[in-house]
Parts: C-alpha cells; sequence; structure tokens
C-alpha cells in the first residue's frame, strides 16, 4: 500500500510543484486583499482535486489498475492508499499555506480564523473527492472527472441562480416576521468550534465513501 501511495505522489511530482507555484498567488493575494484569505480554500481544492484527475487519467490511460490487480494486493488496499494519497496532499497543502504565511513577516496573520477557513477547505476537499472517487471506479476516470466538473462549476453559480430566481417565490410566515433571523442570531458564532466540527463530519463521510469505493471497484472487474 506505501508502495501505491509513493507511485501516486511521485509522478505528479511536476503537477504538485506547479500547484505549489500556484498557491504562491493565493499567498500574495492574502497579503494585499482582506479576501485573500478564503482563497486559501481554493488553494487546497486546487492542488488535491488537480493531483487527483491527473493521477487517475494516467491510471485510465495507461490501464494501470489492471496492472496493480496483478500484484499481491487486496483490492481495499488499493483504494485506501487512494485516499490516504488525497489526505496527504490536502495535510500538505495546508502545511505549505502556513509556512509560507509565517514567511510573510507579518503580513499574513496566523489565527484561529485563519485555522478555521483552512479546515474548512480540507473538509470540503475530502468529501468531494471521495465522492469522486466512487464515480472514477463505477465510470472510469474520464467520465467521472468531467462529471465532476460540471457539478462543480453548477455548485459554483448555484447561490446565482436562487437569488435570481428566490425574488418571486413567496417567502414563508416564519421568515416574513422575523422569526428565521432572531433565531439565526441566537446561534452562537464560534467558527472555530463550528469548523472542528464540520471537519469531524466530513471524515466520517469521507470514511463512508471509501467504503463505498472499495464495493465498487470490486464489483468493477474491467479497470
Amino acid at each position: 500500500m506505501l508502495y501505491i501511495i509513493y507511485k501516486d505522489l511521485y509522478q505528479a511530482r511536476k503537477t504538485i510543484f506547479l500547484y505549489f507555484l500556484i498557491g504562491l498567488v493565493f499567498i500574495i493575494s492574502n497579503m494585499y486583499n482582506d479576501m485573500g484569505i478564503y482563497m486559501s480554500v481554493g488553494f487546497i481544492f486546487l492542488l488535491v482535486y488537480g493531483v487527483v484527475a491527473t493521477n487517475e487519467y494516467v491510471e485510465d490511460k495507461n490501464k494501470g489498475y489492471s496492472l496493480l490487480r496483478t500484484l499481491p494486493l487486496k483490492p481495499y488496499k488499493i483504494v485506501m492508499s487512494k485516499y490516504i494519497t488525497s489526505i496527504l496532499l490536502a495535510i500538505s497543502g495546508v502545511l505549505y499555506y502556513l509556512i509560507l504565511a509565517k514567511l510573510s513577516g507579518g503580513r499574513i496573520v496566523i489565527d484561529n480564523l485563519l485555522y478555521s477557513i483552512l479546515s474548512i477547505g480540507v473538509s470540503f476537499v475530502l468529501v468531494f473527492t471521495g465522492i469522486l472517487y466512487i464515480f472514477i471506479y463505477k465510470y472510469g476516470a474520464a467520465k467521472a472527472i468531467n462529471l465532476s466538473r460540471l457539478f462543480f462549476f453548477g455548485f459554483f453559480f448555484l447561490p446565482v441562480i436562487i437569488s435570481s430566481l428566490i425574488k418571486y417565490i413567496p417567502k414563508p410566515s416564519f421568515i416574513e416576521s422575523g422569526k428565521l433571523e432572531m433565531f439565526l442570531e441566537s446561534i452562537p458564532l464560534d467558527l472555530t468550534g463550528w469548523s472542528l466540527l464540520f471537519l469531524g463530519i466530513s471524515l466520517i463521510i469521507y470514511l463512508l465513501t471509501m467504503l463505498a469505493s472499495i464495493r465498487q471497484f470490486k464489483k468493477n472487474k474491467i479497470m
């Protein structure tokens, strides 16, 4: 299993280096833009998703999974190695961002807000990647990655679509009366606590997607 992790990271070394260079843009934007701190989520997503997509394209093109099946490895170890690699990529993205923030000479404040945003970024990308692997083992890398891109862009533009349509939808009475706003204001805003809770839930979802991927990988004998 360690061999597969090493192989994936080694064959993606140029891609990882490229995304680390792109990460510099995110860091610089953080130095001169108050909203730049939220771009750290985008950097972590690009790093993990970009490397996973590239590796899976290579595996699909070179029939890598067919070769891995010939090795004395149980199917669950092959899938687990892919999931562990994604976690290592997410951790490396966080560490890279924090190291560059430390070297920024105080232009980027390392505080609970930054840790919370990075935790939310890791949570989102792990859930997204975990679901992506299910589709990869069911439909193949090319189709799954294309579907994931459509989903991502759809998710990105969904708030715009909803905001355009919501003005035509009658508001329920509890919104008109202001009860919903009062309820939301009564919820304590502890970003650190919520981000840790979100991270814990995302890890559970990630584990469940891994189990689903193992099952799907065993069923799909053509890979």
